[in-house]
């Protein structure tokens, strides 16, 4: 039992960086850079996704690599990425959202 309550513990860490994570690199991109906000959101997606999968791994689950999986987990990910540009682009120019309010949104309903 300890050792599901440390490994659901790394879990929630793992997610509150990468959420973190995701709203510097999407702020960076936006109005640092000056990327469209869509793009920013791309950008992030693909970044955290990298990140997330590398640290649950390593870290929250302490398991080597396994062929495919990286395939696997991309291709159930890739579902995900197009509803959360989709509900970023309906939250912010159709509902008139700050995308950093929209992102927090998104990142919690998806």
């Amino acid at each position: 039992m300890a050792c599901i309550c440390q490994q659901f513990f790394r879990f929630a860490i793992t997610g509150a960086i990468c959420f973190g994570l995701n709203l510097l690199v999407l702020f960076v991109m936006t109005d640092l850079v000056g990327l469209h906000y869509l793009l920013s959101t791309c950008v992030s997606l693909i970044v955290v996704t990298g990140g997330s999968f590398l640290a649950n791994r390593r870290f929250t689950f302490k398991v080597g690599s396994a062929p495919g999986q990286w395939s696997r987990h991309s291709s159930v990910t890739l579902l995900s990425f197009a509803m959360a540009v989709l509900t970023m682009h309906l939250l912010v120019t159709i509902l008139s959202m700050n995308y950093l309010v929209a992102n927090m949104t998104v990142s919690a309903t998806l």
